[in-house]
């Protein structure tokens, strides 16, 4: 049941009447079983195994509530939601990467998966949806009442709540309990306000311009290039990058829009996930702007376990690029992924490492000494960060690591090759992205005194809004992010 499909609005219109019919923790009940009832229209039997994890967790957080020695409970916990992620998410790699170590057939998917039909039925290992974001907030969750940073005790519902509201489910945002808790713990304080409704309305339309008009009208041309870069010129493959990056923000900062949106007029606020991230002036910096709630995520749970950057250079740099490759791979089970991270952590090892030659006098800080400098940074920062970005999104969507090699010799070599028509339109589709960045830098406070201008205003856009997707939707795609 995708966001934006006619299904979903009639779902989402049922349960908003019937929400706001009733009052207090019937409320919650409304969320948790609409939340079941939308992961189940997926896969009913996966909904039992989704329900069997979260009962589990908040048993077991029950015995590090209680238990004097919590870090065997805690680690039972963290246990089982990591084998359960790395079952259904990257045993296929693991086999893949027993095969490539070995050159055993033994070990090949196809093999594997011949085992399975013969003995139990079974054609494959299926991903549950959403299993990735919801791993990390059952954990996140355990691991804060085991550090004593959740003094209350949750109710069943209130936790459940939690973990399944189905608005952020599938694709995040990741929320942790300080985001979310102190909004329904008090059920009777949930209410509808003009502020929520206008802002939520708002963030729905955006969240649909984004993904039906510009990431769905892209993603044919985008599978194309990427999958068969031989075919095409270097130029082509270039425009390539640039519309698929403008895919990939408007795919995903659209569905945490319609999340938000939806959060908002059920009275609940989510966190936001990105925050201008293409203009951000280092790699390090759009780490902390692109799917926020993932890196900071990593950086509390996994970057700061580790020691950060409080320990030896050495150590710092291997935290760094290890908590990226681990960033990669949550994306993905694939060789590509993990390059990806790595890449991406090799980048970010080294603008650490300048920062501190610069505080210790190593390096000098030439914007201090020449301020003119200062305003070309602005400019040559993002550059050089989208330069890094674009390079990297090779091996974030083609199928392997050969066709990515391929692209990057046509890419660095200017080979020649079919030259698309639609280059124009890649690069259009990008600037275009770069006006909703834009909106990400500037606050959009609703003020009280003006209520009475914003409704007429909504009408008018819902009006635009619908005729453009009316002209120009190209069919239902699923969101980018549903895979991870």
């Amino acid at each position: 049941m995708l966001f934006n499909t006619a299904v979903f609005l009639i779902f989402f219109v049922l349960i908003y009447l019937l929400y706001w019919s009733v009052r207090g923790p019937a409320r919650l009940y409304v969320i948790v079983a609409s939340s079941i009832f939308f992961y189940g229209f997926w896969s009913p039997p996966f909904a039992v195994h989704f329900l069997g994890i979260v009962f589990l967790n908040y048993f077991l957080i029950h015995r590090i509530r209680k238990a004097e020695s919590k870090k065997g409970w805690l680690a039972a916990l963290i246990l089982l939601d990591v084998i359960n992620l790395f079952f259904f998410k990257y045993f296929y790699f693991f086999l893949q990467i027993l095969s490539d170590s070995t050159g055993l057939s033994l070990f090949t998917r196809d093999v594997f998966n011949s085992y399975l039909q013969s003995e139990f039925s079974i054609r494959g290992i299926v991903l549950p949806l959403a299993i990735s974001f919801y791993t990390f907030q059952l954990i996140a969750y355990a691991v804060d009442t085991y550090r004593g940073e959740i003094e209350r005790k949750h109710s069943l519902i209130q936790y459940l709540t939690f973990i399944t509201f189905f608005p952020q489910l599938v694709a995040g945002p990741i929320v942790r309990h300080s985001e979310f808790f102190y909004q329904v713990e008090d059920p009777y304080s949930i209410r509808p306000d003009h502020k929520k409704l206008i802002g939520g309305i708002y963030l729905l339309l955006q969240g649909l311009v984004k993904k039906i008009l510009i990431a769905d009208n892209l993603v044919p041309h985008t599978n194309l290039i990427f999958s068969q870069p031989e075919r095409f010129d270097w130029f082509t493959l270039v425009a390539g990058c640039f519309a698929f990056g403008a895919q990939l923000y408007c795919d995903f900062s659209g569905y945490t829009d319609l999340a938000r949106g939806q959060g908002k007029l059920l009275g609940i606020e989510l966190p936001e996930n990105f925050f201008a991230p293409y203009f951000s002036r280092s790699v390090r910096a759009l780490w902390n702007n692109w799917h926020r709630t993932l890196t900071s995520w990593l950086r509390d749970y996994v970057y700061i376990a580790m020691g950060g950057q409080s320990v030896s250079f050495a150590r710092t740099q291997f935290n760094v690029i290890l908590t990226w490759g681990l960033v990669g791979l949550w994306h993905g089970a694939s060789y590509n992924y993990l390059l990806l991270g790595v890449y991406h952590g090799c980048f970010i090892a080294i603008e650490i490492q300048y920062r501190r030659m610069q505080k210790t006098g190593r390096i000098p800080v030439l914007s201090e000494r020449f301020p003119k400098l200062r305003s070309l940074q602005s400019v040559s920062g993002p550059v050089y960060t989208l330069g890094i970005l674009g390079a990297g999104f090779v091996m974030f969507i083609t199928p392997d690591l050969e066709t990515a090699i391929t692209m990057y010799k046509r890419m660095f070599s200017g080979a020649e090759g079919e030259r698309s028509v639609y280059a124009g339109w890649f690069f259009g589709a990008f600037l275009i992205t770069m006006v909703f960045n834009l909106f990400q830098l500037r606050s959009h406070e609703i003020r009280e005194n003006r209520i009475w201008i914003y409704y007429p205003a909504l009408f008018l856009m819902s009006f635009l809004v619908a005729a453009l997707l009316g002209a120009f939707a190209p069919g239902s795609e699923d969101f980018f992010y549903f895979k991870f």
